[in-house]
């Protein structure tokens, strides 16, 4: 009934009733589908800066993507905004002081110095003296040139020479030092020394200020058997000197000898060696324990008219 294209989709509900031959067979109201009808008949109004045209929305304003850029300005104390963006009136109560480096001009503030190489530096070296190059000033570096020791990985060596601890000229200018070390005020000395050219001589030495004193030393040469001897000398020199070395010394087969020289070889069938002077036992009742075949143990010791008296005893632990 009626035309179908008059129909306002756009209000109320739709309902199809149908009839066959005025007999009522049933009514169902229009859902959604029917309604996609009225997107054709859809009112869209453009708005200032918009332009429809059919399907088309054009924007008809300011395409310009510069024009809401600022320039900002000052006129006396009145700060503006080029674009429509209003001013503002700055505070004129406001003085400023220039600092060093600084220059103040009217509404002009400048660097003095506005270089940015001026303050690079040039370090150098004359002699043993350290500078900068911008009035930096100088300091003296210590004498000496350069470090004798050299490193390698964790470790540091120096193998010329010999190192002075306490003193700044060696004590004494014996081949073979290595380290000699002073107390301040030369009262005692200990010097290390090495092999002496083609020897093999250790030795420590601790030595007073007149160059007296033990020797510690350790001898492998000229067919000794790694002997270790303590000697004195009453004076020392390279060329000359006081010396009675003398004292005692040990072999490596566990030869004892005392009053031997250093280059004189000890008795291999005593394990105890006294040369150039006597034993001297001082207590009474002291002597000389020996064992007998049957492993018996006798002190020896003397009676007052000087006669040997042996007498039994337990053998020591």
């Amino acid at each position: 009934t009626g035309t179908f294209g008059t129909i306002d989709w756009a209000t109320g509900s739709k309902f199809l009733k149908t009839e066959i031959n005025s007999t009522l067979v049933g009514t169902t109201q229009f859902m959604s589908v029917p309604y996609a009808l009225y997107a054709e008949k859809t009112n869209l109004q453009a708005s200032t800066g918009l332009s429809l045209n059919g399907n088309t929305l054009t924007n008809t304003g300011d395409l310009s993507n510069t024009n809401e850029l600022q320039t900002l300005s000052l006129s006396g104390n009145t700060l503006s905004l080029s674009q429509n963006g209003g001013s503002v009136a700055l505070p004129t109560s406001t003085s400023y002081t220039a600092g060093s480096g600084i220059s103040i001009s009217n509404n002009t503030i400048t660097a003095t110095d506005p270089s940015v190489t001026n303050e690079l530096q040039t370090l150098s070296l004359a002699g043993n003296t350290l500078s900068l190059s911008q009035n930096g000033g100088s300091v003296t570096l210590p004498s000496g040139g350069s470090s004798q020791w050299t490193t390698t990985g964790t470790d540091i060596y120096y193998n010329q020479g010999r190192v002075l601890i306490g003193a700044t000229t060696p004590l004494q200018n014996y081949p073979g030092d290595l380290l000699q070390l002073t107390s301040a005020n030369y009262e005692s000395r200990m010097i290390m020394r090495g092999a002496n050219g083609g020897s093999n001589y250790n030795s420590i030495s601790l030595w007073d200020n007149n160059l007296s004193g033990w020797d510690i030393n350790h001898r492998s040469q000229s067919g000794i058997d790694h002997q270790f001897s303590i000697d004195y000398a009453a004076t020392r020199g390279v060329n000359g000197g006081v010396y009675n070395q003398k004292i005692v010394k040990f072999t490596a087969s566990g030869n004892t000898g005392f009053g031997y020289d250093w280059n004189e070889t000890l008795p291999t069938s005593a394990k105890i060696s006294v040369k150039g002077g006597d034993v001297f036992l001082s207590d009474v009742g002291k002597g000389v324990i020996m064992k007998s075949p049957n492993g018996s143990c006798f002190r020896l010791t003397v009676s007052d008219a000087g006669a040997a008296v042996f007498t039994a005893m337990t053998c020591p632990n």
